[in-house]
Parts: C-alpha cells; sequence; structure tokens
C-alpha cells in the first residue's frame, strides 16, 4: 500500500546512494508524498532541484537550531 506521506527526510544527505534512486525506491515501495527538509545554506539548491524533478516531492525551507550560530545573516 503505497499511502505513507513522509513528512521529515533528508534523501540529498544520503551518502551511501544515490539520492534519486532513494526517491525512486520509496515511491515505488511506500509512499505517495514525500516532504525534504532543508537544513543549511549549503544544500538549499539541492532540495529545491529534488522538489522541482519530482511530482510528488515538497520541501521545507528553514535553519536547524545546530546550524544557526553558523549562519551569516547579512550573506543569507
Amino acid at each position: 500500500m503505497n499511502n505513507i506521506y513522509d513528512t521529515h527526510c533528508h534523501p540529498h544527505l544520503n551518502k551511501v546512494k544515490n539520492q534519486d534512486q532513494v526517491i525512486k525506491n520509496f515511491f515505488e515501495n511506500w509512499g505517495k508524498y514525500m516532504n525534504i527538509i532543508w537544513t543549511n545554506p549549503e544544500t538549499n539548491n539541492q532540495v529545491i532541484e529534488l522538489a522541482n524533478k519530482y511530482k510528488w516531492v515538497y520541501c521545507s525551507i528553514w535553519i536547524h537550531p545546530c546550524e544557526i550560530i553558523n549562519l551569516d545573516l547579512e550573506k543569507t
């Protein structure tokens, strides 16, 4: 049954497998929707590109509390 909505995931941070394969595997086996969470400025383009690439992938843009001390608000 493919009706899972993963509301918090990070396939763009997967160092072991190809992120496209991880997403395709999710949709083929479990899920219907995926919400990728953006956690720092270095990965924002990856997350947005994945959300634009796949019809049922969405993204949330925010700064993880662990990253806030590294954020330069004048450059962001």
